[in-house]
């Protein structure tokens, strides 16, 4: 009994040999023997040296638990082929056999054979549902675990289930059905509220109301809960209201620390003193923390100095470490410098390779940049979206599209990058035929979409459709017009000679108008004769700027 106990501590050590020195010296060996050993081979990657294991075991003493350990392993590994062969050679399948079977295949992207495996389950309980579903949403089958989820059972729905919808409704972006499913439950565990609260806060300011909402009606809240919260307002920009949840939380760890820090850190508005005053008042700092104040001091052309000085301080470096101080340098244009930083970096990521191609892009150097990219080993998005916004706001096209072509899985900044570069470079028909493209594949436009839209309408002449896509993106998208997009919409129907109307739209803006849209104005004015109305506005358009000498000049211009 106590070398079965030792046999399998020694597993769940990960220390097989030892594991395997004690099964040997076992005088009396029992199936549960056996079965330990197996399950350490297995648990440690061992997989066919478990399984040729469960070959020499005596008939009598395999059982379902070393049949349901060899089938893990092969899971484990992704051997999906084996793991199918050695199911079908199994005496009997528990639910645990079918449930790992089930989360392997849809796991490798088998989805409807996943799927098919799963509806094959004699009795699927709670934990089939759930981890289907859960794999589904991982593998970013949102509908298909939305419809599971409502094939499951009632009386099989519990915390667990519910949460892993929640999951995948809110990767998915339904926020209003994640919203329902959680409304819906009877009961909530902490993990549920968390995950309910991290949806929120993770999307800036237009949820961060719900956030702070479920936040104050948690029944506990844990240090977790209190650094989601703060991650939240700094992702909206409020900084001074993510410091005071901060001072006011019960306990800070280094993960509530470093949190603010960065935050702080990379608000251009806040002075470098700042951030190096919470960093001195930390109690503990880890390589996260020193990267925080890193990245600050890189950040823009703040203090390179304060960075090279922060970068030999540091008492350990990873290569976020490297990697801040590389795209200090290349963010300023200091590439020779760059560069060097790059090839004495003994290790390299998509993001060192990255900084440099954003380096070169920046500097209008797109041969380099081009290179380093197709040099760049396991591609992100970043990446992609970072060559290919190079070329396309450098008016080449061709090599854009492209570029666009082969991202594996386009996400919004793609679309708007190839929607940007042909509305900059005077193909808009090319830009609105990407738009509705974007749209059909399931993207959800933001306001850098709606300023390409326009933009492609105003530099096409295609002046009319601009107000069809305006009543589109806010009404029918959602998308909140900001001040960029009501100002093209001025330029725009200025340019169709209705100034009237764009007196009218200037005067509704939801905040205060800018030269920008006024000097739109005033300049069609001029364009079209209409003098009483440009010394009607002149005003307006010199108030709104007093410091802009132009603007008296394009006055003058008009009534002259």
């Amino acid at each position: 009994f106590l070398s079965n106990l030792v046999l399998q501590m020694y597993g769940k050590c990960g220390s097989v040999e030892d594991a395997k020195v004690v099964f040997e010296n076992t005088a009396a060996r029992n199936s549960f023997s056996w079965t330990m050993l197996v399950t350490a081979y297995a648990q440690n990657g061992y997989a066919w040296d478990a399984y040729r294991l469960l070959e020499l075991m005596p008939e009598r003493n395999r059982d379902l638990v070393s049949w349901t350990a060899m089938l893990a392993a092969f899971c484990s590994n992704e051997d999906i082929s084996a793991a199918k062969n050695h199911f079908d050679r199994m005496p009997k399948h528990s639910v645990v056999a079918w449930n790992e079977l089930v989360k392997a295949t849809i796991t490798a992207g088998m989805i409807e054979e996943g799927r098919a495996l799963f509806h094959r389950i004699p009795q699927p309980d709670s934990f089939s549902w759930t981890s289907a579903i859960a794999s589904l949403a991982q593998r970013r089958h949102f509908a298909a675990a939305e419809e599971l989820f409502a094939a499951m059972p009632e009386q099989l729905k519990d915390t667990v289930a519910h949460t892993a919808m929640l999951r995948a409704l809110l990767s998915s972006g339904a926020i209003d059905r994640a919203k329902a499913v959680f409304d819906a439950m009877e009961r909530r565990d902490g993990v549920a509220w968390a995950t309910m609260l991290q949806g929120f806060a993770q999307r800036g300011r237009r949820f961060l109301e719900d956030a702070e909402r479920v936040f104050l009606a948690m029944p506990c809240r844990n240090s977790f809960s209190y650094t989601t919260m703060v991650a939240g307002f700094c992702e909206a920009d409020r900084i001074e209201q993510a410091q005071s949840l901060f001072w006011a939380m019960p306990e800070r760890d280094v993960v509530a620390w470093t949190v603010l820090l960065a935050a702080i850190g990379r608000a251009d508005h806040l002075p470098l003193s700042r951030v190096m005053e919470l960093f001195d008042s930390m109690p503990e700092r880890n390589v996260l923390s020193w990267n925080a104040l890193l990245g600050a001091c890189s950040r823009g052309e703040r203090d390179l100095d304060c960075a090279r000085s922060v970068f030999l301080a540091m008492p350990q470096r990873d290569r976020g470490s490297w990697n801040a101080v590389l795209a200090g340098h290349a963010q300023i244009g200091e590439m020779e410098r760059a560069l060097e930083i790059f090839q004495s970096m003994e290790e390299k990521d998509a993001a060192s390779y990255t900084a440099m191609v954003a380096g070169f892009a920046r500097a209008s150097n797109l041969g380099p940049a081009r290179e380093l990219f197709d040099q760049t080993p396991h591609k992100d998005i970043v990446a992609w979206n970072t060559i290919l916004a190079a070329f396309a706001q450098a008016g080449h096209l061709s090599q854009a599209l492209e570029i666009f072509d082969n991202i594996p899985r386009p996400n919004l900044t793609s679309w708007n990058a190839i929607i940007a570069g042909f509305a900059h470079s005077h193909c808009g028909q090319s830009a609105l035929q990407h738009f509705h493209s974007m749209l059909l594949h399931g993207i959800k436009a933001d306001a850098t979409t709606f300023s390409g839209v326009l933009r492609a309408c105003s530099h096409t002449g295609l002046l009319e459709e601009a107000s069809s896509y305006f009543v589109l993106l806010a009404r029918d998208l959602g998308v909140r017009p900001g001040r960029e997009q009501y100002q093209w919409m001025v330029d725009i129907v200025s340019r169709l000679g209705q100034l009237e109307l764009a007196e009218e739209l200037i005067k509704a803006m939801p905040f205060f108008p800018n030269d920008v849209a006024w000097g739109s104005l005033l300049t069609a004015c001029g364009t079209q004769g209409d003098l009483e109305r440009a010394k009607r506005i002149s005003s307006h358009a010199v108030a709104a700027d007093a410091k802009n000498s132009g603007r008296y000049v394009a006055f003058a211009n008009v009534v002259a």
